[in-house]
């Protein structure tokens, strides 16, 4: 018997820096595709009209990530991507990043949850130990979805 599957495996990258650019907190985490991000995808490969992947927010929610979230818990800020989605090459060809960038003063406080959005839908969510982010810090998020056949 033949049995067949796709794996979609979400990383984001958090570097947190300071005023100067100096890093203060750099980790990766995965993130959970939530049921609506199934069915962007689903949407994406059958040809239907879905607006594109968009934003990411950051929140302070802490609740660990279900497949039936369709929003972050508390969401802090939310902004569009600074590049991408951007396919990979060579032998990441079957990856895609986006980036996206909290600015001094925007999603300021303790950041525990991330997502990324399309069309203010969620297709993905992560929660993560506690961060502080000072009015003054710049928080990047880069975010590699591969999928495995």
């Amino acid at each position: 018997m033949i049995q067949e599957g796709v794996k979609v495996i979400g990383e984001v990258e958090i570097v947190l820096t300071d005023k100067d650019g100096n890093i203060k907190d750099r980790r990766s985490v995965r993130n959970l595709l939530v049921k609506n991000g199934g069915i962007y995808i689903a949407s994406k490969i059958t040809g239907n009209a879905i607006s594109a992947l968009d934003a990411m927010g950051i929140g302070s929610g802490s609740t660990a990530p279900t497949n039936a979230d369709t929003a972050l818990e508390t969401q802090l800020a939310n902004n569009t991507f600074l590049s991408g989605p951007t396919q990979g090459s060579g032998a990441d060809t079957n990856t895609f990043s986006v980036v996206a960038s909290f600015a001094a003063g925007e999603g300021t406080g303790t950041i525990e949850e991330a997502g990324l959005f399309y069309g203010g839908v969620l297709f993905s969510r992560t929660v993560f130990t506690a961060l502080v982010k000072d009015a003054a810090d710049a928080l990047t998020l880069t975010w590699t979805v591969t999928f495995i056949g």
